[in-house]
């Protein structure tokens, strides 16, 4: 009976779905016969572009780096003897001249030295000047003892002649001979003295000398508590405060050189190359330093021998005349001058795609070309870069217009009114972009 249901229900709805796909079969012949319009095909879409035409030439480019504003002589002033800070004049930060005092050291103690050093050198003086009326005397008093010699000689002489004839004494002789012979050597003992008194002067006179040496030493330590700035600089740290006891060699003051400011600027060997061989044909390499007040033009000193461990490059340094407001440490933007090239293209920094690839347009398509980056140009026209490639030539078009989606055989339409030449095209090739 369940099997006679089964079979009934399905004899019933067999016509039904015959018809059903006899409809779905006839709708899809009508749709498949069915004519199609034409498709319209899809237009190549244009990319508006600004362009620049480029005429190579000699140019002077220019490279920006960070440098810091360094002092190549730092000096640590000392104490120069044992004494108490009596006061210190000057605090961290501050611009000081040459000569203008720092520390003053409690003076007492070589105040008090100078006094005995003066004292000795009146004294030896005094004596110098003694020895000197002893030496006058002793001279005249030889002269008087030679006279006597003289006397006693001629009375001698008499007393013999005396003798002989008999009409003195022979004890009598010999007394006068006594006499004569004591005046001679007295005479001899004054010339003695006498010719020893120039020595006796002269170590007076070294005694002398050494005691103004002495004197002018106390004078010397009594000023150098007065500790003074050798030159025009910032004061980089004060290490004592009033009161301090110091001894010989006690850090004071550290204080940087003006006249030694320079800016320390690294480059890579490239850059460095140039300007080494700049400055081994005499040329003088420049640069420009932003400040507050404007620019400030530096001039390359030198170059570092070797590459220091851990440095991609070369250092250079660069004179810089200091002042109040320059900040010793501070980092800077430096924008250095390099030798003239030929051959190069001034184009804005939209022109150039990562670093080394620009875009001319070619029958309104996009053109690859690889470039080298030689350096920057700045002038009326504002911030370019100045590239080089084999493959440039004057009157080529190159885009100015970042694309992101920029390639080869890309469409592009340049805007007319954009349309922008190289800035020094109309300069002389012989006298170059001064950038």
């Amino acid at each position: 009976m369940k099997r006679f249901l089964q079979r009934h229900h399905l004899v019933r709805f067999l016509p039904g779905a015959v018809v059903l796909l006899f409809g779905v079969g006839v709708a899809g012949t009508l749709i498949a016969t069915t004519p199609k319009p034409p498709q319209a095909e899809a237009e190549e879409r244009a990319h508006a572009v600004s362009i620049q035409v480029v005429e190579p030439g000699l140019r002077a480019p220019a490279v920006s780096v960070y440098g810091r504003i360094e002092a190549a002589a730092v000096t640590e002033l000392e104490a120069p003897l044992a004494a108490p800070v009596a006061a210190v004049e000057v605090r961290e930060g501050e611009w000081v001249e040459a000569g203008t005092v720092l520390v003053q050291l409690d003076a007492t103690q070589t105040r008090l030295d100078l006094r005995a050093r003066q004292a000795e050198t009146r004294q030896a003086r005094a004596e110098l000047a003694t020895l000197k009326a002893d030496a006058a005397l002793a001279a005249s008093e030889a002269e008087e003892q030679e006279g006597l010699v003289l006397l006693s000689n001629a009375k001698l002489t008499r007393f013999e002649e005396l003798y002989e004839r008999r009409m003195v004494a022979r004890a009598l002789l010999d007394e006068v001979r006594e006499d004569a012979a004591r005046a001679r050597m007295a005479a001899a003992r004054y010339r003695a003295e006498l010719a020893n008194y120039p020595n006796r002067i002269e170590r007076q006179q070294a005694a002398v000398a050494r005691a103004e040496v002495a004197e002018e030493r106390s004078r010397i330590d009594l000023e150098r508590t007065r500790i003074r700035a050798p030159f025009s600089g910032p004061v980089l740290a004060v290490h004592v405060a009033r009161g301090n006891q110091v001894l010989p060699g006690t850090p004071l003051v550290r204080l940087a050189d003006a006249d030694s400011f320079e800016v320390r600027a690294t480059l890579t060997g490239d850059y460095a190359g140039r300007l080494r061989s700049q400055l081994q044909a005499g040329i003088p390499v420049t640069a420009t330093l932003n400040v507050q007040d404007g620019q400030v033009d530096l001039t390359l000193q030198r170059l570092a021998s070797a590459q220091k461990s851990g440095r991609s490059g070369i250092d250079a340094f660069f004179r810089l005349e200091a002042g109040p407001a320059v900040e010793l440490g501070r980092v800077v933007d430096l924008r250095i001058s390099l030798p003239a090239q030929p051959d190069l293209v001034a184009l804005p920094v939209q022109a150039i795609y990562e670093n080394n690839r620009i875009y001319r347009v070619e029958d309104e398509r996009l053109v690859a070309m690889a470039v080298e980056v030689v350096g920057e140009s700045g002038n009326g026209n504002g911030y370019r870069m100045l590239v080089r490639s084999p493959g440039l030539r004057a009157g080529q078009r190159v885009i100015t217009t970042q694309l992101p989606q920029a390639m080869s055989g890309l469409r592009v339409a340049p805007v007319g009114d954009r349309i922008a030449a190289d800035p020094a095209a109309t300069r002389s090739a012989a006298n170059g972009d001064a950038g």
